[in-house]
């Protein structure tokens, strides 16, 4: 089958009865951003779906310091429902707003965020564990856009990372992007000065505070900067 005629199951909304358990491979914890955006790259890869990694993460990599509120991917427009299938059936419990052609309703909850632009389809994404000052988040989102009405000049992007040098897509661990920023907690500072050894960090720490991602992680296909900036 051609990767760009697929079967698509018909997009779920919000389906009757339990949800499915999210995977720990797939659970959002704080500090963890390039291991959460990782696993979600591994199932389009494994499912093929073409996506390129937009908005405030593909920034954070970029050596911008910001919070990621949104997840942002382009997705090549057949393959939209495919994606929003995978991520329901991954355990991702998915938004419906009044502007929905299917009419199903407002979303649930009222501290929603407002993506960058009006999404294709946006998912919850529930945080786990607590932030460096022991604060919980409530949640965050995924954000689904098709290529086509976002950036239409771009090329159509392909399944797999084999693209390692093309025109318009890098992957996150390129070592030309900026060096890995982590933050660890003061102890672990204090020890690191004295030179008493490695990281003595306990999970959340060391947090990611941005650039490209560590190696080891499934590979993230993002745009190029050196065109798209």
């Amino acid at each position: 089958m051609s990767d760009q005629t697929p079967t698509s199951p018909a997009i779920p909304v919000n389906p009757i009865g339990p949800a499915p358990q999210i995977h720990d491979r797939l659970s959002c914890k704080v500090g963890k951003d390039p291991e959460f955006v990782s696993g979600l790259a591994l199932l389009f890869d494994l499912l093929r779906i073409p996506y390129v990694l937009v908005g405030e993460a593909y920034r954070k990599i970029l050596g911008d310091a910001r919070i990621i509120c949104n997840f942002e991917f382009l997705i090549e427009d057949i393959f939209l429902g495919r994606a929003c299938y995978m991520l329901w059936a991954a355990g991702f419990y998915r938004f419906i707003t009044p502007a929905q052609p299917d009419g199903s309703g407002a979303a649930r909850d009222p501290t929603v965020c407002t993506p960058l632009a009006v999404c294709d389809a946006l998912f919850c994404v529930p945080i786990s564990g607590p932030d460096d000052l022991g604060v919980y988040g409530i949640h965050r989102h995924i954000c689904l856009y098709q290529r086509t009405r976002i950036l239409p000049q771009l090329t159509r992007i392909g399944t797999g990372v084999s693209d390692f040098d093309h025109l318009d897509f890098r992957l996150a661990d390129d070592t030309r992007l900026p060096q890995l920023r982590v933050c660890h907690s003061q102890q672990c500072l204090q020890n690191q000065t004295l030179d008493l050894g490695a990281c003595i960090c306990q999970s959340p720490l060391p947090v990611y505070g941005g650039g490209r991602y560590p190696n080891g992680l499934h590979p993230v296909k993002i745009l190029n900067p050196e065109r798209w900036g």
